[in-house]
């Protein structure tokens, strides 16, 4: 699939995993949506959550996880008839054809949909894939509507409703924006959901009580926010609407709340591990002991745990804090004996591993040396290579590729090219508007 078509798939899917789940869960937004480990996992987590419904009040939220999880197994079957290259090949025939690379731009790419141009077998299996997330939406309407429910059986039933509008114009996801907009909105005029909005954030007498089971409430609305937001940004349709005060808020008793926005609410998402649900702005690295804090930053990535990783040139370290900002641990950088450690210029990660660029001299060398030191998550260092030097640099890495963007003596910007274990393999030089381009092309290819 292309990346737009993978992105929102997970993006949606997504609302299944909820804290506390497995890690296999958890590596759901990572994976390869094809891969049918991922695809079991997914059956499994409607099984779970269909196997805890009875009643014949949930009849029609019953009915709508079945419908959803037929959705499923029929996506999954055209993710398997449509050849994941397609995309790319076009794109680039494309580019050929015209000698002109911007004639393929992100934007381009973004909309050209890999669920085009199906055989009739995967045409017809997309048809019944879409017919079942409808039924699915259209059952989750009926069972969030129900005022017999417990509010527990209608938030979940909002979730498939959103999920189900989204899948159900998988091919054409921007189609499903002013639907999701309509469920925000019924979402927060529930009076259960203001009420639990109000009591949180005014912090009174009556905030003492329910507190977990009120916070889980917040964090499944929330969730679902983002989740029609990070897919509102993916298309890039109706981006107007996500501007603070364009966005559906919840009406408490003293004020609109933005769940995206609020400080306070994201400060509830941040204690129960959700805080990837919000927009805010928030910091980290003041707190703690002197050692722990941040001094001089100059580079961050994130890791497959979500951490991030922050390279201090203070004290030259790498130091380590979880996805909610706490301090983890931290590692010196290594050198030969004698070496000087000038500063530290980028870090990048992947997989478990942290790349870090610097600059260091030898004894009795008259210049500086620029290297890539590779460490382990534990910080142990694995590997080390030089690279050309520059007057600046900054680093990324891909799956199988080291890319370093410097600055050459003649003031020119370079991307140089490295295999993983510290071979050269090219350069690319170009004006800085087309380098950023063509990296970008270069990292979605390798």
């Amino acid at each position: 699939m292309t990346s737009i078509i993978t992105t929102v798939f997970k993006a949606t899917i997504g609302l299944l995993v909820n804290k506390g789940r497995d890690v296999a869960a958890e590596r759901l937004k990572d994976g390869d949506v094809t891969d049918q480990k991922f695809r079991g996992l997914i059956v499994r987590e409607i099984d779970d959550i269909k196997s805890k419904l009875d009643g014949l009040t949930r009849k029609d939220l019953s009915t709508s996880i079945s419908f959803f999880k037929e959705g499923i197994e029929l996506l999954y079957e055209v993710f398997q008839k449509t050849n994941p290259r397609r995309v790319y090949g076009a794109a680039k025939a494309q580019a050929a054809a015209t000698n002109n690379a911007e004639a393929v731009s992100l934007a381009q790419r973004i909309r050209m949909l890999d669920l085009t141009g199906l055989d009739e077998s995967a045409t017809r299996t997309l048809a019944n894939a879409k017919k079942r997330f409808e039924d699915a939406r259209r059952k989750a309407t009926e069972a969030f509507a129900n005022d017999a429910l417990e509010l527990s059986d209608r938030l979940l039933a909002m979730q498939y409703r959103v999920m189900a509008t989204i899948l159900e114009t998988v091919d054409k996801p921007w189609d499903a924006l002013a639907a999701c907009r309509v469920c925000i909105e019924e979402l927060h005029c529930l009076s259960a959901v203001k009420e639990c909005f109000t009591v949180e954030l005014k912090k009174g007498f009556w905030a003492r009580f329910g507190k977990e089971e009120r916070r889980k409430i917040i964090c499944t609305v929330c969730q679902v926010n983002c989740v029609i937001y990070d897919v509102t940004l993916m298309v890039g349709f109706g981006k107007e609407e996500l501007s603070g005060n364009r966005w559906p808020c919840v009406d408490t008793v003293e004020r609109k709340v933005d769940p995206l926005r609020d400080a306070r609410v994201a400060k509830v998402l941040q204690q129960q591990g959700m805080e990837h649900c919000s927009v805010t702005p928030w910091s980290f690295g003041q707190e703690g002991e002197k050692e722990h804090t941040l001094k001089e930053p100059c580079g961050i990535a994130t890791n497959t745990d979500r951490q991030f990783i922050i390279a201090d040139d203070e004290d030259k370290t790498v130091k380590v804090f979880s996805s909610s900002g706490k301090f983890i641990h931290s590692f010196k950088l290594q050198t030969d004996d004698a070496d000087i450690l000038s500063y530290i210029s980028d870090v990048a990660t992947l997989n478990s591993n942290t790349y870090v660029l610097v600059r260091l001299k030898r004894p009795g060398a008259e210049e500086w040396e620029w290297k890539v030191q590779v460490y382990e998550k534990t910080g142990d260092l694995l590997n080390k290579f030089p690279v050309r030097r520059g007057y600046w640099s900054r680093l990324s890495v891909s799956s199988n590729k080291v890319l370093v963007l410097r600055l050459t003596d003649e003031h020119k910007d370079v991307v140089d090219v490295y295999n993983r274990d510290g071979g050269y393999a090219c350069s690319l030089r170009e004006g800085i508007l087309k380098v950023q381009k063509t990296l970008l092309r270069f990292l979605t290819a390798v």
